[in-house]
Order: structure tokens, then sequence, then C-alpha cells
């Protein structure tokens, strides 16, 4: 956190000067950028207001919410020049700047909820906040849409949404107990589709009118596939993995299913070609047996579980990737 102090020490130094200038129309105009770089760079390196713009954290967060970003935490990922305003005039050059990271002064926790950037369908960069579930060396699984960390059952929030088929011979019973925070999906004589709080479905289960429920009553988007995208597994949404978040200096050895669950990590981290044939991984012209990851990942999670794209479709989240942890909303 040396940067820190150091940039303190700036623009304390800074601010003693200004306001010890003689002339008041200098005095004011070096004032006014002086706000300007501080305002800026107390945007790109220690704090951002951020405005939520899915339904995928409902109900801890909703569309509309403004939120703190805390970039101190992990450390300040240093901006690109060419998306700093006025620098970005001195920049000769298009292409990205490989990404650097400062050091901060602690690293993200299980349950934090993080900002990240990931790029979209046409390749645009896009922030998006989720709930982070596992962290490097954690063993994710989940089971009728209960996640389980390392062998231990996590409490469910019970802000937490999640979408059942419930089977019950007195589906009017069901409707009438509801509140208004639920929503019917689809209802048929014997059953009926809810979209509803943790804490919802557990009075529900606790009335007795319940015969039995299904985690899992929707299919994907058209052209979305469960990560790892492999004929391998047959995970869903609410009953998925076990599988391992890749942690800085692991080591796997890639056999016929593995080779699966980890190809696509690997591609990220390696700049030759890699490819997935035959169950094993190809980089370039040979089998690629072991590999050792360079950096950290984790696996997120929306709070809003069935309408919410996150590692369960898009795979695990590089450090590199994360901007910062929610401090306030």
């Amino acid at each position: 956190m040396g940067w820190l102090i150091f940039g303190v020490l700036v623009f304390s130094v800074s601010l003693y000067i200004v306001v010890r200038l003689k002339s008041s129309f200098l005095k004011y105009l070096c004032l006014f950028f002086w706000v300007f770089w501080f305002t800026l760079t107390l945007r790109l390196f220690c704090f951002e207001l951020y405005y939520v713009s899915s339904d995928s954290m409902r109900d801890t967060l909703r569309v509309g919410d403004k939120i703190l970003i805390n970039k101190l935490r992990l450390g300040p990922l240093l901006p690109d020049v060419n998306d700093v305003p006025i620098l970005n005039w001195f920049s000769f050059s298009n292409e990205s700047a490989p990404i650097k990271r400062l050091s901060g002064y602690g690293t993200v926790r299980m349950g934090d909820i993080i900002m990240f950037h990931i790029y979209d369908d046409q390749g645009n960069e896009v922030d998006v906040i989720k709930r982070c579930m596992a962290t490097p060396g954690d063993t994710l699984q989940i089971l009728d849409g209960l996640a389980n960390i390392n062998g231990i059952d996590k409490k469910p929030l019970l802000s937490e949404r999640i979408s059942v088929m419930i089977f019950s011979a007195d589906t009017k019973g069901i409707l009438s107990a509801l509140s208004d925070n639920a929503h019917v999906l689809n209802q048929e004589i014997n059953s009926v589709v809810l979209e509803l709080s943790r804490s919802e479905l557990e009075r529900l289960k606790s009335s007795g009118l319940i015969d039995s429920i299904s985690y899992d009553p929707f299919r994907l988007p058209e052209g979305k596939r469960v990560f790892p995208w492999s004929h391998k597994t047959d995970w869903t949404l609410n009953n998925y993995g076990p599988i391992v978040a890749p942690f800085k200096g692991m080591q796997v050895h890639l056999d016929s299913y593995n080779s699966h669950l980890y190809w696509y990590t690997i591609a990220s981290e390696l700049k030759d070609s890699v490819r997935l044939v035959d169950d094993r991984v190809w980089v370039n012209d040979r089998i690629l047996d072991t590999h050792v990851f360079n950096e950290d990942y984790f696996f997120v999670l929306g709070d809003n579980r069935d309408h919410s794209m996150d590692s369960r479709v898009i795979g695990f989240i590089a450090q590199r990737q994360i901007v910062g942890i929610v401090c306030f909303h």
C-alpha cells in the first residue's frame, strides 16, 4: 500500500502549494484542476459509484440501486491510458496494455459481492455484479439449489431467490399462502412453478401443503449451456459440480474428465492455440498432460439464482477481471 501513502503525500503537497498562490485567478484555476484530478484519481484507484442494471442479485440488489465499489481491498487495476480522460489524447496506440494491479490490503472472501469485467456476445466489455461463492482452492457443489463448499452446506441467504416446481394436491392452498413478493410462472392441476425467496420457500415447506419439489423447472436460453459446456457432465443450474476453483500454483493432471472442466480456463492463460479434441487438451500440435495455473480464480453466483448468467454459465472469474468489492448498498 506504499503507492497510496505516496499518492496522499503528492495531493497534500500540491494542495498546500495551490492554496498559497498569491494570484486569486491562478489559485482558483489550479484548485479547479486539483479537484478534477483528485476526483478522477479517487474513482480510478479507491472507490467507484455504480448503478445496478439487472435483476440477477434480487432481492439483495435491485435495478437502479446505488452501490459503492471498494478497489482498495484487492488493489486497484491500473487503468488503460486509452480509458483515462485527457490522457487518452496523448495515446498513439489502440491496443490495450497488459492488465496490472496495485497492492491491496486484503482478498476476496466467500460471500463478498464483487464487480468484475466480462465480454458480452458482441465482444463489448461490461461490468457485472455477483456474489463470490467459492474462492481459489475451494470445491463447490450445488445440490437442489443449495451450495456446498468443501463438503459443508452453506446456509443460504433468506433474500436469495429461486425458481421451483411444487407438486401438491392443494395448489389453491399454495397460491393463497404466497406473499406479494412471490411470482407464479406456470400453473397446472397438481403443480405450480414459482419464483420466490428462500425464506418463503421454507415457510411453504413447513405448511404441509407440498408433496414434492423440482429444483430444475427451466432450461437455459437458446444458445446458452451449463459450464463447462461438456457432454461429460449432466450438470444443471441447481444440481451442479463438484468442481474445484483453481488457485495460483495449482497443478492439474489432465485426464479424459477434467480436461473438459479446465481446458477453457487453461486457454485463457496460454497465448498458444488451445483446443479440446477427443477428451484431451491440445496446445498447438502437442497434448498437454499437466498444467500449473498462474492465477487465482473464483466461482460466482447471482442471488436471483434462476435469472443469473454467472459461473454456472460463463465459467470461473479470474482475479485480473475483478474491479472491486461492494462495500455499501
